[in-house]
């Protein structure tokens, strides 16, 4: 089975049981449902190992107010302003994925990735469909409570969050702490920030 293959067969078992959720396929393995808060998204992605698919998923949030100030210009719903690996949802944090070895046990993994959607996704999407929790989140000193985002992307949702709610000078603190963070420190990062900053604070 090729990779190709594999995503064709799992995207057909996954569309009617997740559409039953609100969720619509985007692009090829790729799920958002538009909720009050902002874009619902489920990213599964996968790889061929030893004849077998192997996948997991992540699940996330897009927030279009914030987006605008990140990434003016780019509209994918699929990009999601945070997101979390299912694995890091369970207590254990232990990494795990689903094998389809053929079409015929495509069902399985679906309804166990369904199980996965109710007990983790769910209320994930739930609690950090309101940016307060964002925030409190991303505000916080300990890394495991930063969605995956590193110092400099923390940073940059941070400041856009101050921005829409209109805390200028709280956008202005954060990032300039960033840029004299040794972490952002290469010239990409750096200039990233600064051009956040230059866009946020001139508007």
């Amino acid at each position: 089975m090729t990779s190709t293959q594999a995503e064709k067969v799992l995207s057909g078992a996954l569309r009617d049981a997740l559409e039953a959720l609100g969720f619509n396929e985007h692009s090829r393995l790729s799920f958002t449902r538009n909720d009050a808060s902002g874009t619902s998204i489920l990213n599964f992605g996968g790889r061929v190992e030893n004849g077998a698919f192997k996948f997991t998923f992540s699940v996330g949030l897009r927030f279009a107010e914030i987006e605008a100030l990140l990434r003016p210009g780019i509209e994918d719903p699929t990009y999601p302003t945070i997101q979390m690996p299912i694995h890091l949802l369970h207590q254990d944090r232990q990494y795990f994925e689903w094998e389809l070895s053929d079409e015929s046990d495509a069902n399985e993994p679906a309804r166990e990735v369904l199980v996965e959607v109710a007990e983790k996704a769910e209320p994930f999407l739930a609690r950090y469909g309101k940016l307060q929790a964002v925030d409190e989140s991303l505000a916080s000193p300990n890394a495991s409570d930063w969605f995956i985002l590193t110092p400099d992307q923390r940073a940059s949702v941070r400041a856009a969050m101050a921005k829409v709610a209109g805390r200028d000078q709280d956008a202005r603190a954060i990032l300039d702490e960033a840029l004299a963070d040794p972490r952002n420190a290469k010239p990409v990062k750096k200039r990233r920030l600064q051009e956040l900053r230059s866009r946020l604070l001139s508007a």
